[in-house]
């Protein structure tokens, strides 16, 4: 008989459970099943009480090391919910051994980490609020803005700019027409009020371009609202476009090689979301908050209307492939190319740059009548 595989088949006389998950076998154990090293405690970590020839925390005199076996996913359970179930979604501390179920963690943890994962207490971490870190910013609106790459100094300073701008968000649009009209350009074109885009006239299809807060204590708070979000998620860089890398390239976002058919963007939508990239370059910002909940996540409130089919922002990141985003704990991946290859199937990941747009899963949906309503859509192009 196979040696190898009679060693290991254990009955209940070749095995003793000490502990949870820590058990003493009759047989010397396979190396796979076999403990790294004994568990920490302060009696063997102790480097002042290290017999000669031996590292601290391998001192093992009687060799029980080769009749152990330790196994953290038995008998845990989930430190938050105290709920004994989704044993394959359940993270354990490389330290205390305690577990926790991926969405009971705040935020929600995505994958299980191929690194070594310390929970909040064994990592010394004392995270603050995320109003108190929204406050903290506050303070900082020359380095928010310079975070979000604006071209102002201050909030006031936008509407010091584009008064005239801002003040023709507020009028209608048939405002608009009039202003349209001394343009002395094209009836349905694009002009410019002080930099800032506007469309003479909408057409039945066309987007929607997004109006800035009307009030410099409004914009400020998105402002406010968008850098703390962003960086309270770990988020190091804010950009407006996709990132690609030596790994992944812009040549492998072809869309001639998307499974599903990705419809061409009209070149009429194309002019609008040109002059919305712009607009959004200048300092126009939708009227939004970024708002967290500890229980939920983050959501976004809407501070002003805004009309079916308004452009609020455009889902950007570091390009990655399907294979690779499976080590990435973001909760916000976006597909951005499927070819049903995992190898180049190409993954928006906003884990340390992108914008906004990832938490954009609806907007003003924080009750359960309004959680029923689709009012955001994610849409994708060619262009």
């Amino acid at each position: 008989p196979d040696r190898k595989s009679s060693e290991t088949k254990a009955t209940d006389e070749d095995r003793k459970v000490i502990c949870n998950g820590l058990v003493l076998h009759r047989r010397p154990v396979i190396p796979s099943d076999a403990i790294p090293r004994l568990p920490s405690t302060d009696v063997i970590n102790n480097s002042d009480d290290v017999r000669p020839c031996c590292d601290a925390g391998s001192w093992d005199p009687s060799g029980i090391g080769r009749f152990l076996s330790f196994d953290p996913h038995v008998l845990t359970i989930c430190e938050i919910c105290g709920i004994d179930d989704d044993d394959d979604q359940v993270v354990i501390c490389d330290r205390c051994s305690r577990g926790f179920h991926t969405y009971c963690l705040r935020p929600v943890m995505v994958n299980i980490p191929q690194s070594t994962w310390l929970c909040s207490a064994c990592s010394g971490e004392a995270r603050a609020t995320f109003e108190e870190f929204k406050c903290s910013l506050a303070l900082k609106e020359s380095d928010n803005l310079k975070f979000l790459k604006l071209p102002i100094r201050s909030c006031a300073e936008f509407f010091d700019k584009h008064h005239e701008a801002v003040s023709l968000f507020a009028k209608p649009q048939s405002a608009i027409k009039q202003r349209a009209k001394s343009e002395k350009s094209n009836y349905r074109d694009l002009f410019k009020v002080q930099g800032i885009n506007f469309v003479k006239k909408y057409l039945k299809n066309d987007w929607l371009l997004p109006t800035s807060s009307l009030t410099v204590e409004a914009y400020a708070t998105t402002v406010s609202s968008i850098v703390s979000s962003m960086k309270y998620c770990g988020m190091e860089q804010y950009s407006t476009g996709l990132i690609y890398t030596d790994k992944v390239t812009e040549d492998m976002n072809d869309p001639s090689k998307e499974v599903e058919k990705i419809e061409p963007m009209s070149m009429r939508n194309l002019q609008i979301l040109r002059a919305f990239r712009e607009n959004m370059n200048a300092g126009v910002l939708p009227p939004i908050e970024i708002v967290h909940d500890e229980n939920y996540g983050f959501s976004v409130k809407c501070l002003a209307a805004m009309d079916k089919h308004t452009l609020i922002g455009e889902y950007v990141g570091e390009c990655v492939t399907m294979e690779a985003s499976s080590r990435s704990s973001s909760d916000s991946l976006m597909v951005l190319l499927d070819t049903s290859d995992a190898a180049t199937s190409l993954i928006i990941d906003p884990s340390r740059a992108g914008n906004y747009a990832r938490f954009l899963s609806g907007v003003n949906n924080r009750s359960l009548l309004s959680k029923r309503k689709q009012n955001v859509r994610t849409r994708r192009f060619f262009m």
